[in-house]
């Protein structure tokens, strides 16, 4: 226990040094929760590999948070303030990367999760029960293969598949002027040399502090 506490701490040490703001009281206390059921979880079934889950797991975290920040300032750009309220749906989401950040985060914004692998859906619906997250909701669906109603202000993924593959999935649940975020690395642009993204059109681009990527966005 005494370890997981220090590794806890360490993590979020790290992600609140790389974040420019602050959170609230509420948003931190979910946020050691979250880091702790990742960690916990991770001797199970092995959610990042053994080794140095420290440092991974501030990275997916400290990655989710640049790419909130990313959409925030894209849409106020375009809408002017408070146009970030969403609704947001993230496809691929993994074990919560960036959608379950996000919703801690920013309590009032309406997510929805995708993700096709039930350990990982299995370990967000109880992580969401025991958080008591309101207007978060986990979809069990290939976002690939299977339909999914609604559209979206912002579709969002995290090493998820290549952008020839997640453009249009993102075109079909985005709403006219919607945005697709995501992590890529630093030299991304072979993705789109011999594929096709109809409907989409590159926006802007920005380095990830600590060159760990890319944050990329297309509007629809």
């Amino acid at each position: 226990m005494m370890e997981r506490d220090e590794t806890i701490r360490k993590v979020l040490d790290t992600v609140l040094s790389r974040w420019p703001g602050e959170l609230s009281p509420g948003a931190l206390g979910k946020l050691h929760l979250f880091i702790g059921e990742q960690v916990k979880w991770n001797k199970v079934i092995h959610i990042f590999g053994r080794n140095d889950t420290e440092k991974t797991i501030a990275d997916q975290i400290s990655d989710s948070l640049a790419m909130l920040l990313f959409a925030r300032e894209l849409l106020a750009e375009k809408k002017g303030p408070g146009a970030f309220a969403g609704p947001v749906i993230d496809i691929g989401t993994g074990f919560g990367f960036p959608g379950f950040v996000w919703k801690i985060v920013d309590d009032g914004l309406p997510v929805t999760l995708v993700e096709r692998k039930e350990k990982a859906a299995t370990f967000l619906e109880r992580l969401a029960l025991s958080l008591k997250l309101d207007g978060l909701e986990i979809v069990r669906r290939d976002a690939e293969k299977d339909e999914i109603p609604g559209l979206y202000r912002i579709v969002t993924s995290k090493a998820a598949g290549r952008l020839g593959k997640m453009l249009p999935i993102a075109a079909k649940l985005l709403e006219p002027g919607g945005l697709y975020i995501t992590v890529k690395e630093k030299d991304w642009r072979w993705e789109l040399e011999k594929e096709e993204a109809p409907g989409m059109k590159f926006l802007k681009e920005e380095t990830i502090e600590g060159n760990r990527g890319a944050l990329v966005a297309f509007r629809k």
